[in-house]
């Protein structure tokens, strides 16, 4: 079977070996210019002695070198708007040489078709001299990519090259080099789903995250901001079969503060199944805590989660899972993820929702009483106590009641609340 091309809108490739040309990507105006270089250029500017798809001084490639730019006039190339018609996850893959440290900088942007909205998604900015390094990144539907040449501010000569760029559809899209990532967590994990796209997050499992929005699936999306949502759901009766899905983020870098995690979530006729949030070795091990789930059926609506995470590990990775039992209808829905700096503030979906990790949340225990809550880590718990449910087997804060006398009962007691309906669980 042959290779599958990417193709773009007037039905030619989005790839490019550089060979003859430079296909579809262009040089943008009031910028240092990107210029073919092998074959027969005679050119005396610093720059590779092969190219990478013949590993050869007859093959041909795409450099800046750092003589024609400075740190306010950077080289840009742009590739056209990048859609390959697929509900996979969009990765790009290219080859790019940097000679050695202090010398440039190679970033990878993308640009919203529409809004024009521009992110950094991924940079480098050194490797062995005269060798060809495989970079790899999610490019969102409806993107742009940019590929910027950075000099660096001591001025050093040298040169930033490309070769070989393709584009491909793979959920299993991990950016490398995975050191490189660029992003701020928010950028990293935050995801409308709004543009039909996983953002930078990866689905893997025997049962597959599907979108929908108010006209196409089954649910109305949560408001008029998000627009859209992600989806498991299942075949009823037919479905005999246990299924399990998951959407896990990028290697996320150690965080020297709490983060508060937000999303909505819809688990009507979710009786067989169970939505949880994990933190999880970034190495691709089974090793994971989870810190939030909710299983079972729930009124017909969307809930907001807040839920503070601290992420003081490094290499680590979120990861969003479905796991259902047979005879599972679903569906059980997803929204509006967002990762912001600092704990969270109840909302009214979430009063009273403590996880005890950095505080009691103004639950408290009424002085008049035998025995006292105490908050106390896991690893300081009686033996008598290590049965534990699956979200705290790892590690973290639990409650702990224990008798000041022979004789003694606890209460517990909530911050006070309006009046409201809900569920306590």
């Amino acid at each position: 079977m042959g290779q599958c091309y990417a193709k773009d809108e007037a039905g030619g490739s989005y790839d490019c070996d550089f060979e003859r040309d430079m296909c579809t990507f262009r040089n943008m105006e009031r910028f240092g210019r990107w210029m073919l270089a092998g074959r027969h250029s005679k050119s005396g500017l610093p720059r590779p002695t092969k190219d990478h798809t013949y590993l050869s001084e007859k093959g041909s490639y795409l450099y800046a070198t750092m003589a024609d730019v400075t740190s306010k006039r950077v080289a840009r190339l742009d590739s056209p708007i990048i859609d390959l018609e697929s509900r996979q996850q969009q990765c790009m893959e290219f080859y790019y040489s940097i000679p050695g440290p202090r010398v440039a900088t190679l970033k990878v942007l993308v640009a919203e078709s529409s809004t024009k909205a521009v992110r950094t998604v991924w940079m480098a900015d050194t490797n062995e001299a005269d060798t060809w390094t495989a970079g790899r990144v999610r490019v969102p539907r409806n993107h742009r990519v940019m590929f910027l040449a950075v000099p660096s501010a001591n001025g050093n000569p040298g040169y930033v090259a490309l070769d070989d760029i393709t584009f491909y559809s793979d959920d299993k899209c991990d950016i490398v080099p995975g050191t490189m990532n660029s992003d701020s967590v928010s950028d990293i994990l935050d995801c409308s789903f709004n543009d039909a796209s996983f953002c930078k997050w990866s689905q893997d499992g025997s049962s597959r995250w599907q979108f929908g929005s108010g006209l196409t699936g089954p649910l109305q999306a949560p408001n008029a901001e998000l627009s859209q949502y992600i989806f498991v759901k299942g075949n009823g009766t037919e479905n005999r079969t246990p299924t399990f899905a998951s959407l896990t983020s990028l290697k996320i870098p150690r965080q020297d503060g709490p983060l508060c995690v937000h999303l909505f979530y819809h688990m009507f006729s979710g009786d067989y199944a169970v939505l949880r949030m994990s933190v999880r070795a970034a190495d691709g091990s089974s090793s994971r805590r989870p810190f939030w789930r909710s299983g079972g059926t729930t009124s017909d609506r969307w809930y907001r989660v807040k839920r503070t995470l601290d992420l003081d590990k490094t290499d680590t990775a979120i990861s969003f899972e479905v796991e259902t039992k047979q005879n599972f209808i679903g569906p059980v829905a997803v929204a509006g993820l967002k990762f912001l700096a600092g704990a969270c503030k109840s909302d009214r979906d979430s009063l009273g929702l403590c996880d005890f990790e950095h505080d009691t949340c103004g639950w408290d225990t009424p002085e008049n009483h035998g025995a006292k809550w105490e908050r106390i880590e896991i690893p300081q718990f009686p033996d008598d106590f290590r049965q534990f449910p699956e979200a705290l087997q790892s590690g973290g804060h639990m409650l702990l009641a224990q008798p000041k006398t022979g004789s003694w009962d606890v209460s517990l007691v909530s911050p006070p609340w309006k009046a409201l309906r809900g569920c306590l669980e």
